[in-house]
């Protein structure tokens, strides 16, 4: 016959759970529950969506620090004359 399971969980005291702060409710079945839950995730997916809105922001990558710099440096550019078509006058061995 097999050993006994050996308990993984300590017990707590209930004067130390008394002090805990925090943390989430438990879940159940009722539906006030239910919407609190619903409001835990929204609330979640908001502040993730927030949060890649100030990351995109912030430019904080390379390339968008380069851009500007790279548009103020191409209209500071002389102009230049435009260069003369190429013609070709012969045919190669295949006749292009």
């Amino acid at each position: 016959m097999p050993p006994a399971p050996k308990d993984a969980f300590a017990t707590i005291d209930p004067a130390d759970l008394a002090t805990v702060a925090g943390g989430r409710r438990s879940s159940t079945s009722s539906s006030r529950d239910t919407q609190d839950r619903m409001m835990d995730m929204l609330s979640d997916i908001e502040s993730a969506i927030k949060d890649l809105g100030r990351n995109q922001n912030n430019g904080s990558d390379a390339l968008s620090q380069l851009m500007p710099i790279l548009a103020l440096s191409m209209l500071n550019q002389p102009q230049q004359a435009p260069l003369p078509p190429v013609v070709c006058q012969g045919r190669g061995k295949k006749g292009w």
